[in-house]
């Protein structure tokens, strides 16, 4: 399997693709007043997880929402952070935001379609790589093109963490090989966020193992894994 891997990474320099979302009992992905919707279980597993690829992938919308720093946080392993990818076509991203004040230490790179020069020059000059990537002929991202852009790159697995509308577009074409879904025991009532039961339901429709880990090792959370 791990052979399969390489050979397919060496043949299409396509990185292996992980995703990651984490929900209510009812699949929305925002608890008003509440930073974090899982345990601190679950949070530990996601840190290790990062700890273990070598680049995270989000939508900018997720980026500027969050405000997320997008590294490994567990003591001992903070060097194994891995690099940062925003999708970010119109260069939306908010200034000064913790991915770009700490672009120093860990590499931060940029999809962009849009030739802003202003923000472009402030970019560069907080140390992040731009990547230029016109939109597609359906005048959209190209996720692919993006999966062997961060391939060419070096970077043979990467994590998405993006928000809705990104992980969608990677569901659609099929480009996940491992996702790791995270719920918590609570019910939202109101709709605080976008509904990720589709997504779910999906998952379980493509994936042929599907494995839950539960209250041994997560308390009151659950982690379901689909894999191809």
């Amino acid at each position: 399997y791990f052979y399969k891997n390489y050979n397919d990474f060496n043949k299409n320099f396509l990185p292996k693709v992980y995703a990651k979302i984490a929900t209510s009992k009812n699949y929305y992905s925002f608890i008003k007043d509440r930073a974090q919707i899982t345990n601190i279980y679950s949070k530990k597993l996601t840190h290790i997880l990062r700890s273990e690829i070598n680049a995270i992938l989000v939508g900018v919308n997720t980026h500027n929402k969050d405000n997320p720093l997008l590294n490994c946080r567990i003591s001992g392993l903070e060097q194994l952070s891995p690099a940062r990818f925003i999708i970010d076509p119109n260069l939306k991203i908010k200034k000064n935001s913790k991915l770009i004040s700490s672009a120093k230490k860990i590499k931060t790179y940029v999809f962009y379609a849009n030739k802003n020069k202003n923000k472009i020059n402030y970019l560069k000059k907080k140390n992040i790589y731009l990547i230029y990537l016109p939109f597609n002929k359906k005048n959209e991202v190209d996720c692919k093109e993006i999966l062997v852009t961060i391939g060419l790159l070096g970077y043979k697995n990467v994590l998405i963490e993006g928000g809705y509308s990104t992980i969608k577009k990677f569901i659609d074409h099929k480009l996940i090989d491992t996702f790791y879904f995270f719920k918590n025991n609570e019910t939202v009532n109101k709709k605080m966020s976008h509904s990720f039961k589709n997504i779910y339901m999906t998952l379980i429709k493509n994936f042929k193992n599907i494995k839950k880990f539960q209250q041994v090792y997560l308390k009151d959370n659950i982690l379901t894994v689909f894999e191809k």
